[in-house]
């Protein structure tokens, strides 16, 4: 019932799809993993990522980023810097289309709590690249 609770209330938070070379930065102390981001909400994110085993149960933090090409280099801006999340509330998912053998998996992640500054970060970044899905 629990699941269900949780799972409800992250519905309850518009889902904006993110377009362009956004990416996020999941950092651990042993593991980083880069991901492509689908969408995000005021309380999670979710994003593309190879499949490189499970997540430690300890606290981790997100970096969210933009990708350019500028002079022929890809350079980037990072957006949002050291984001906490909330540990145990993440899933890989797979029902992307995808073949079971595949490496890319969706991953999502609950925010845990965020600092006045992060969350004013969060909210002009769905407003500038972020479009709600139907």
């Amino acid at each position: 019932m629990h699941a269900e609770t949780e799972l409800a209330e992250q519905r309850r938070s518009t889902r904006y799809r993110i377009g362009g070379n956004a990416y996020a930065l999941l950092k651990q102390p042993q593991y980083k993993e880069l991901g492509k981001i689908i969408d995000i909400s005021q309380t999670g994110i979710s994003f593309l990522c190879i499949n490189q085993g499970d997540w430690d149960a300890s606290s981790f933090t997100i970096d969210i980023f933009l990708g350019h090409e500028e002079n022929n280099c890809i350079s980037e801006q990072i957006i949002l810097k050291n984001i906490p999340l909330k540990p145990i509330c993440y899933c890989r998912d797979n029902t992307l289309g995808h073949r079971p053998s595949t490496m890319m998996k969706r991953c999502g992640v609950e925010f845990d709590q965020l600092t006045q500054d992060q969350r004013a970060r969060l909210e002009l970044f769905i407003l500038r690249h972020g479009f709600a899905e139907a």
